[in-house]
């Protein structure tokens, strides 16, 4: 189903303004925000509950701002979360595709 959600949002997305995508990774909440790939700007997105339902919530994002690409933050000093950070970005990449770029930032 996640799969089928991405392939739709390609074809509708292919004519607006490509997007990045800025995931802020915790146990409870992901925060978002996007960046148009013509500014410098990040605006804020808001918060998304990290329960079952994120990735159907991150697909109806991705659709909605066209995001072309998605930044992680990485949390250098907290090396608690980063594990489970690695299995979100794995789900994650396997829901978009491989040819979504996923990158970190710390």
């Amino acid at each position: 189903m996640y799969i089928l959600v991405i392939l739709v949002a390609i074809f509708v997305m292919r004519e607006k303004e490509k997007n990045i995508l800025w995931i802020d990774w915790w146990k409870k909440y992901i925060g978002l925000a996007y960046k148009q790939w013509s500014t410098s700007m990040v605006f804020p997105i808001g918060y998304i509950m990290n329960d079952k339902s994120l990735m159907y919530q991150l697909g109806d994002m991705m659709v909605q701002y066209n995001i072309w690409s998605v930044v992680v933050w990485w949390p250098k000093k907290q090396k608690n979360i980063q594990e489970e950070i690695k299995k979100f970005v794995i789900v994650l990449q396997n829901v978009v595709g491989r040819d979504m770029d996923i990158s970190y930032v710390d």
